[in-house]
């Protein structure tokens, strides 16, 4: 067995009495869950007690099968006619020398611990053995209704756990622990969901080199990036945890503004190679910490230290990882922790929407690739930087999809039909390809990205332009969940409201975007929609910070086309500015609105007929909200556009609701 880095669960409570209900429940759910395990192949532990109990790195470990009985086995490892166990903890069944006990054994003796743990001693404290025994036969078990409120809610549950007839407690390990989780689980959040929330808060730089922040942010992604691979919590995501970064507000009103109940505090030191770790996860109800830890090593530890921190979490939430969400935990570590360094800058690099940063990342993450051989995860950071790119208007070269392309290829080699090979298939080709883009989405989700904010976001998008409202906000819904103050999430409720012709709600949830090009052109297009011109040209006059790409185009063509200053219009299309659009449904809409409140039927036409060609499927919108193109309306070649547009919607929503049969 492994080195155990800790002490046995008869060690605690010989220092300290008892424990508090949620760690005695974490502590039974999560050997409950051991044990049930050893049951489903036949093996029953009979010696369970705090001695065998193992408190390791914040999780609980099952000990000692010395005197385990292995059901249906031909040799036995005991002799029949022989009580085996310990006193305190024995059931009545081992008592009785003609039965064989199974797993409801074991729940008893565990029921016996749980009611320690919270009473600070056995059910049966007699001075003797005998007595002991004797207790157990004929005695009913003490209520926990005297040790304490919280204790007290366990109280069915251990007196279910210690009846006399085995027929009479749970029927299975799994749905003792069950049970449990349900006492420790916080209510049910507004949204219904079930799962356990948590925000992981930014690490805080404590090095004394600022420009090392990019390491304690890449620390807390990559943290976020481990929970997110466990069912039972929702996460929030980074982009919204990282707004958090230098609040005033307290624990619990952040915990209220996300609707989760946990947070995770900590704070990274690195000099030169050494690196210092502190981490501490707080119960924002009541204010307790769960657990708190500090590790010291070198950068080459910080794999050890990433998976000690999710799982004591874990553990402390009483979750227990299922065998899959502990191989999808490793298989994201990444070569070596160099590797790791770079590829965290990198993801701190496509936040930034800027060319130096995303350059210089993209030059660092290629040379890594080049030098440590292909790796998904890091092939995956180098096609989102080429992605991001092209997305945020600082490139048109054709070059950086191609490349995403070829990084695509080559995630598919190492792992034919991973999910993120579609998940990147489907965002490199979505504004000019959509129907393809948004099946190899769906495809990624069906797969078991469900935690992935692009994926999320994009698929709620993707839904909303083919018209499938519901399940726009169902994964509207979902990203809500865990993002909810992220680009991503603003961009789609912004989306679901203005394509069902909400015009006044669209503006107002654009406002909270951050203050980029992107904001000015959506908050532009939504209050001129609405026909507040005057705010329209006030937002799209706003010149923010940073290089403004395609979206700075198009604000400054829709302003020319408000202000009905039609040379202007003419000369930024003529200077090449808009390209993009040729190749980006979204655009070649702005474009078509702006001919159609300049009066040139053609032109309008021509990009309604492009944006089609590129998968736009919006009948309703096109054909009954979008005010700019009601005078086009009467045309037969704008009908004819709608009525393909309809069609399409059609297929696609029966696609949609095809592939996402049968998902939970």
């Amino acid at each position: 067995m492994p080195l155990v880095a800790g002490e046995s669960l008869k060690q605690r409570l010989e220092r300290e009495g008892e424990l508090s209900s949620l760690e005695s429940g974490r502590v039974a759910v999560a050997t409950a869950r051991a044990l049930a395990y050893a049951h489903e192949h036949g093996v029953i532990h009979r010696d369970i007690k705090p001695a065998n109990l193992l408190l390791h790195l914040g999780q609980t470990l099952v000990a000692d099968f010395g005197i385990a009985l292995v059901t249906g086995a031909d040799q036995r490892l005991t002799a029949t006619g022989i009580s085996v166990g310990t006193p305190h903890y024995m059931s009545p069944e081992q008592l009785d020398e003609t039965l064989e006990p199974d797993g409801r054994s074991d729940q008893y003796s565990l029921g016996c611990v749980l009611f320690e743990m919270l009473a600070g001693q056995p059910p049966f404290p007699k001075h003797s053995a005998h007595a002991t025994l004797v207790a157990h036969l004929a005695q009913a078990p003490p209520h926990l209704t005297s040790s304490g409120r919280e204790a007290a809610a366990f109280d069915d549950i251990v007196q279910r756990a210690l009846a006399k007839d085995p027929d009479d407690r749970f029927p299975t390990m799994t749905a003792f622990a069950d049970a449990i989780d349900r006492v420790l689980a916080p209510a049910p959040a507004p949204d219904g969901s079930p799962r356990r929330g948590i925000v992981v808060l930014p690490f805080t730089n404590m090095s004394p080199d600022p420009d090392d922040a990019y390491f304690s942010d890449g620390l807390t992604e990559e943290v976020i990036a481990d929970l997110s691979r466990i069912r039972g919590l929702r996460v929030i995501s980074r982009t919204t945890a990282m707004q958090y970064r230098t609040t005033s507000l307290s624990l619990s009103r952040i915990a209220d503004e996300l609707n989760v109940r946990y947070a995770l505090e900590g704070g990274v030191r690195k000099a030169g190679n050494r690196l210092r770790v502190s981490a501490q996860l707080i119960d924002t109800q009541s204010e307790e910490h769960l657990w708190s830890d500090k590790y010291d090593g070198v950068i080459e530890d910080v794999f050890d230290i990433q998976d000690r921190v999710s799982s004591a979490i874990a553990n402390a939430l009483a979750i227990v990882l299922t065998p899959e969400e502990r191989q999808a935990i490793l298989d994201r570590r990444l070569p070596d922790a160099e590797a790791l360094q770079l590829y965290m800058k990198a993801q701190h690099a496509v936040w930034s929407w800027s060319a130096g940063p995303l350059m210089e990342a993209l030059t660092e993450l290629e040379q890594v690739l080049a030098d440590r051989g292909d790796h998904i995860q890091l092939l995956r950071g180098v096609a989102y930087l080429r992605w991001q790119m092209v997305n945020a208007g600082i490139s048109t070269d054709p070059i950086h999809l191609q490349r995403m392309h070829e990084c695509v290829r080559r995630m598919e080699a190492i792992e034919p039909g991973t999910p993120w090979a579609a998940a990147m298939n489907g965002i490199r080709r979505l504004f000019s390809d959509l129907e393809p883009s948004l099946m190899n989405l769906l495809d990624a989700y069906r797969g078991g990205i469900r935690d992935d904010t692009d994926v999320l976001g994009w698929l709620a998008l993707g839904c909303a332009w083919v018209e499938h409202h519901e399940a726009a906000d169902r994964f509207a819904e979902e990203l809500d969940a865990i993002d909810p103050r992220g680009t991503l999430a603003i961009t789609t409720a912004h989306s679901l409201a203005l394509y069902r012709g909400r015009f006044v709600e669209a503006a107002e949830v654009a406002r909270k975007l951050s203050d980029t090009w992107f904001k000015v052109i959506l908050r532009g297009w939504s209050e001129a929609a609405a026909g507040n011109v005057q705010a329209a040209l006030s937002s799209l006059a706003e010149t923010p910070e940073g290089e403004s790409g395609s979206a700075g185009a198009l604000a400054d063509v829709l302003r020319a086309g408000l202000e009905r200053r039609v040379d202007d219009v003419a000369a930024s299309v003529a200077s090449g500015a808009l390209a993009a659009s040729d190749n980006d449904f979204v655009g070649a809409m702005y474009l078509a609105d702006v001919y159609a409140i300049l009066g040139d039927r053609p032109m309008a036409l021509h990009w309604l007929r492009r944006a089609l060609e590129m998968g736009c499927c919006m009948p309703d919108f096109l054909g009954r909200y979008n005010p700019f193109l009601a005078d086009l309306r009467d045309e037969p070649e704008f009908q004819s556009i709608v009525k393909r547009a309809r069609l399409g919607s059609i297929r696609m929503r029966a696609e949609i609701d095809r592939r996402l049969a049968g998902i939970e």
